[in-house]
């Protein structure tokens, strides 16, 4: 049925739900399964600005070496949900993740998204946000949310 399934996951135990509802769907189907982390570095928002920190090469060291740190987690993370011959693949993006996580939908050609959601409500919620129903609104294909 769903041929391009795209997983976004934040490492959360939720993610992780999500990642396995997102195996079984490709795996009925012989598909392929996309994991998607989408880091938030502030850089961004800064060039954005016309601004450049006083350490912008000190920043963008550490920029390298968080984006060595989230493959090797998300590496590790398909391995441990994943088994057998699944097609798969793993990509990191930068920015703010409802953005990000939309335009790789479009872009990958997916037929639906499967994420996770923490479920918060009330302050927290106001406060933190919710990356899966800005996802919901932004995306063109089918977004399915689990718990």
């Amino acid at each position: 049925m769903f041929e391009r399934v795209l997983v976004p996951v934040d490492f959360s135990d939720p993610s992780r739900a999500a990642l396995r509802l997102g195996r079984d769907l490709v795996a009925s189907s012989g598909g392929t399964l996309t994991l998607l982390h989408v880091s938030a570095l502030p850089w961004h928002a800064s060039q954005e600005l016309g601004m450049t920190p006083a350490g912008a090469e000190l920043y963008q060291d550490l920029a390298k070496d968080v984006s060595r740190e989230q493959m090797r987690a998300l590496t590790e993370m398909a391995n441990a949900e994943l088994p057998g011959p699944m097609d798969r693949a793993l990509l990191l993006r930068e920015g703010f993740p409802p953005d990000e996580i939309a335009a790789q939908a479009k872009q990958g050609k997916h037929d639906v998204v499967v994420m996770g959601t923490h479920g918060r409500t009330g302050v927290s919620r106001a406060i933190m946000g919710s990356v899966a129903e800005r996802v919901v609104r932004l995306c063109e294909i089918p977004v399915l949310i689990t718990r």
